[in-house]
């Protein structure tokens, strides 16, 4: 009957819900120029319902339009991209600026080519945010490469233990 004073109790199907809304919110306009960024599902240190985020640490975080009256590009830290993982391969787009002010036109929010990528990941279970040191299957890990796979994340810090059903703690 689905009590949980039952004997047995088996569910046939699972669905998960996304965060309403996501912790991380990509907040940039669409350039129209992507960087496709694979995480394989060979990743250790991820449980469904757990974001990626994609960052570049010296990327352009807004727009900057000579016609508008912007003068200063503003560089820093931009999340250019960011998904959900369900459990199997997750393939995340990340938005690369576009550098039209050698025509008179603007410079366009997003990550840099040839500048590091940078990933964290929230952990929704425990609501806390990670830096991840991806180990690179396909590419060097820089924005630009034509093909970035990552087959698994280092989170600084994470210790998968008993909640995730572990029998000891374990420093990933």
């Amino acid at each position: 009957s689905g009590d949980f004073g039952d004997l047995i109790l088996a569910a046939s199907e699972l669905n998960l819900i996304e965060p309403d809304p996501p912790y991380y919110n990509v907040d940039l306009v669409e350039t129209g120029s992507y960087q496709l960024i694979i995480f394989q599902d060979s990743m250790s240190s991820l449980f469904p319902g757990d974001e990626v985020g994609v960052f570049d640490a010296g990327g352009i975080v807004e727009s900057c339009d000579p016609a508008a009256g912007c003068t200063d590009v503003t560089y820093g830290e931009v999340l250019v991209g960011a998904g959900i993982w369900t459990g199997s391969q997750l393939e995340v787009s990340a938005i690369m600026s576009e550098d039209l002010s050698d025509f008179g036109g603007p410079v366009l929010n997003g990550a840099i080519e040839d500048n590091p990528v940078i990933v964290k990941v929230w952990k929704a279970f425990e609501e806390v945010e990670y830096s991840a040191t991806a180990v690179w299957a396909a590419g060097n890990g820089n924005f630009g490469d034509l093909i970035l796979a990552a087959s698994d994340l280092q989170l600084e810090g994470y210790e998968c233990d008993v909640l995730y059903g572990a029998s000891e703690t374990i420093k990933k």
